[in-house]
């Protein structure tokens, strides 16, 4: 037997034997380490712990002849008494941190102001309104600022005039058949008479459209300002789209007139062109007939040096668009009876 190459093993195969119980013995010491820290936290966090949280005020106002115009504060900061496994949870896993703060003012205490509807409130005597929003097994400590100054204002409201925000382009020869739809057109808006009194328009949200060719319908949302209400919330957008031709016809210009002074006018030429857009599905009811251009003869003046006088489309289809009338100036004569 060669010893000689059985010795120089011993070594190496103790080292792996000694590298394996080490390697059990650490894992068992790691499993054994977070089992107990768990248990310490969970028993830690059972204990009741005394933590300060900032929360958003949202105010919602509960009188008819009166509303909250401004508030002195917006946000307050509530010590609260849990079990750490609760206060974890408010300040780090809690996806609202918000406190609804009734607005009566029959039950809010005046103070001396030039506004005579001037109020405060102490938060205080809200703990157990506030106390049952975040929870029953959450005690409240103190509440900062221990005092909340409201403004009051009249309630007023009124009808306002909807103004759209479009931003819209059409395909080349569509256009809108007839004027924009906007139902209802105006609401009644409500909030305090300091806004309300100013108040002309609402606008709505932003609707945009490109390479419009068909008709187009939807709910816009409207955009009340800071402070009002509306029951109507959104409106109904409806636009006829339509696709248009351009085309012209030629018609004589009434110039040919007495005025009442013993004279009449003629005109050079004695027709003008009118050039529009109609609607394909009406291209068939044009007719010369429907078209009249005039000019004003109660403007002219015997000894005037102006020769030209503007000749205006005075009679026309209310479905046809964009006219245009050429030449826009026509030569005259005055002819006085003698």
């Amino acid at each position: 037997m060669n010893k000689g190459k059985i010795l120089p093993k011993l070594p190496v195969n103790f080292r792996k034997s000694y590298e394996k119980k080490l390697r059990q013995r650490l894992t068992v010491f790691a499993v054994c380490f977070l089992i107990a820290l768990f248990l310490w936290l969970v028993i830690k966090l059972s204990n009741a712990y005394v933590s300060e949280v900032e929360y958003s005020l949202t105010y919602q106002n509960n009188t008819s002849d009166k509303i909250l115009a401004e508030a002195s504060d917006s946000t307050i900061f509530i010590k609260v008494k849990s079990s750490g496994f609760k206060l974890l949870d408010i300040k780090w896993f809690s996806s609202s941190h918000e406190v609804k703060m009734s607005v009566d003012h029959t039950f809010m205490t005046p103070y001396y102001s030039e506004n005579q509807y001037n109020y405060y409130v102490l938060p205080d005597e809200a703990i157990s309104k506030v106390e049952r929003q975040l929870g029953e097994i959450t005690k409240i400590e103190d509440i900062r600022p221990d005092t909340l100054y409201l403004w009051m204002d009249e309630k007023s409201s009124k009808r306002v005039v909807v103004k759209p925000q479009l931003n819209i382009s059409y395909r080349s020869q569509f256009q809108p058949y007839s004027d924009i739809e906007i139902e209802p057109d105006s609401v009644r808006v409500s909030g305090p008479s300091g806004i309300i009194d100013t108040l002309t328009e609402i606008h709505t949200e932003a609707f945009q459209a490109e390479e419009v060719d068909d008709d187009i319908s939807g709910q816009l949302k409207l955009i009340l300002p800071d402070k009002t209400e509306s029951k109507q919330n959104t409106v109904a957008l409806n636009i006829d789209v339509e696709e248009f031709t351009e085309t012209s016809l030629e018609v004589p210009v009434k110039a040919n007139i007495v005025d009442g002074r013993g004279r009449s006018i003629k005109t050079f030429p004695k027709k003008v062109k009118i050039s529009f857009w109609v609607a394909l599905k009406d291209y068939q009811k044009i007719s010369p007939g429907q078209f009249a251009a005039s000019i004003d003869a109660s403007t002219l003046d015997t000894f005037s040096t102006d020769d030209k006088v503007k000749v205006n489309a005075s009679q026309f289809p209310s479905y046809v668009k964009n006219l245009r009338v050429t030449p826009r100036y026509v030569e005259y004569i005055i002819q006085t009876d003698e």
